[in-house]
């Protein structure tokens, strides 16, 4: 990307909705911002004319679009300014460092992806005739050890593994299943970096710093009451999603199950002895994630009430998985991972 046309064709492929042309070019936006002043002051003109959020990624435009949606039901339109890149690590993480050209929304390299294999390697848990298993039962030991093996993969490798068991078949609505989930998660994700900006949460160290720092140690420096509240943002979102029926399926699932999926990488990270493990409360910065979870499930009793809470059915095959890996050792064996 060597001048204002490329930026302004990566815009114009946003604008008309083609996605999958900002794919090859996502990875040397960061780059190009830092190198080309001209770029910058270009980008950040068109962006101001144009719309509020640019994907750098080719990945997320879609969800954007929906959490965009969902705000204008209450009356709060998304700031101008925000620039979604992938970070080039393989960690369990997102976050929004503040700059002088506007919000970078950082998301680790294949975290949207993980998602989704999580999602379709959990549903392993229901039987042939579509009921979940018990702890303890040959479906959710299979899907556990999916599940594991896939974390375990991508937080040592950054290699993403078809999701397939040996004998065993995903049903379609398995499948469906596990794709609404996905979508669900990759709401959150994004509405709560999202609520950080909306919110007007602030850092204290120097952007720069905290960009570094990334690679390493996964911290932001944010106080943990404004994780729990981009949290409640994030949910809100997903409920208001939900009331207005802009998605086919319930998505108010997506906070609690992205939190359980995490607290799944959290344990495989401290069973495998990772060199730079994810720590439970990412230092200062986060809240524990079991935290995190029961205060997210009160906002739910409080906003969604207990009648509605069918709709989360969803996450309880993650809460399952996650109930079944207390009961195992998780031991490395060669690319995956065994449960003893």
């Amino acid at each position: 990307m060597q001048s204002q046309l490329d930026v302004q064709a990566l815009l114009q492929a946003w604008q008309e909705g083609d996605v999958a042309a900002l794919g090859p070019h996502g990875g040397q936006l960061i780059a190009s911002l830092h190198s080309s002043p001209a770029i910058r002051s270009a980008l950040s003109s068109l962006q101001a004319q144009s719309f509020p959020l640019f994907d750098g990624t080719g990945k997320v435009g879609r969800y954007l679009g929906m959490i965009s949606r969902a705000l204008k039901q209450d009356g709060v339109d998304l700031p101008s300014g925000i620039l979604f890149a992938e970070y080039p690590t393989h960690r369990f993480n997102a976050c929004v460092v503040s700059t002088a050209q506007g919000n970078l929304c950082l998301i680790n390299t294949g975290l949207i992806k993980l998602l989704y294999h999580v999602s379709v390697a959990a549903n392993y848990a229901y039987d042939e005739d579509g009921r979940l298993g018990a702890v303890d039962s040959a479906p959710v030991k299979v899907a556990t050890a999916l599940v594991l093996s896939g974390v375990a993969q991508y937080l040592g490798t950054g290699v993403h593994v078809h999701v397939q068991a040996t004998g065993h078949v995903l049903p379609p609505e398995g499948l469906y299943d596990a794709t609404a989930l996905a979508y669900a998660m990759r709401l959150f994700v994004l509405a709560h970096e999202i609520g950080h900006v909306v919110l007007v949460h602030t850092e204290v160290e120097d952007a720069q710093t905290r960009v570094c720092a990334l690679a390493e140690t996964s911290v932001i420096c944010r106080e943990q009451r404004d994780e729990f509240a981009a949290d409640r943002f994030a949910q809100d979102v997903l409920l208001n999603i939900d009331q207005h029926g802009f998605f086919a399926e319930p998505v108010a699932a997506g906070g609690l199950a992205f939190l359980m999926v995490h607290a799944i990488v959290l344990r495989v990270s401290a069973q495998l002895g990772h060199a730079t493990p994810i720590r439970p409360g990412d230092e200062e910065s986060h809240p524990p994630t079991m935290e995190r979870i029961k205060a997210l499930d009160v906002h739910l009793d409080t906003t969604y009430g207990e009648g509605n809470r069918e709709a989360l059915g969803l996450c309880v095959v993650l809460q399952r998985i996650l109930i079944a890996i207390e009961h195992f050792e998780i031991v490395a064996i060669g690319d995956g991972v065994e449960l003893r």
